[in-house]
């Protein structure tokens, strides 16, 4: 069970990221590699999420470090949120 929502909320992930690689390349020919290293630490934070997931989702496999705070929102003082927060601000900047 956990799979599938697992998998329908991140087809939106996809989607997104589908949809700004399309960005990118236009930024790309724009502004050249600096577009590519602006957008660096997003696409880092997205393969983090996503192992963390998969880890989650894989059953019988210990999870060494807790991800909780990757897989769920925990409000106010979730600082996976902020490190997204701040790697789209870069972007914005560049």
């Amino acid at each position: 069970m956990n799979k599938s929502v697992y998998s329908v909320r991140w087809r939106k992930v996809i989607d997104a990221q589908t949809n700004f690689e399309a960005e990118l390349l236009e930024a790309e020919v724009s502004w050249g590699n600096k577009a590519i290293q602006a957008q660096k630490p997003l696409d880092a934070l997205v393969r983090e999420l996503y192992s963390a997931l998969w880890l989650y989702l894989q059953e019988g496999v210990e999870v060494v470090r807790n991800d909780s705070e990757l897989i769920y929102d925990i409000g106010e003082k979730d600082k996976f949120t902020e490190r997204v927060n701040s790697a789209i601000e870069e972007i914005k900047v560049f």
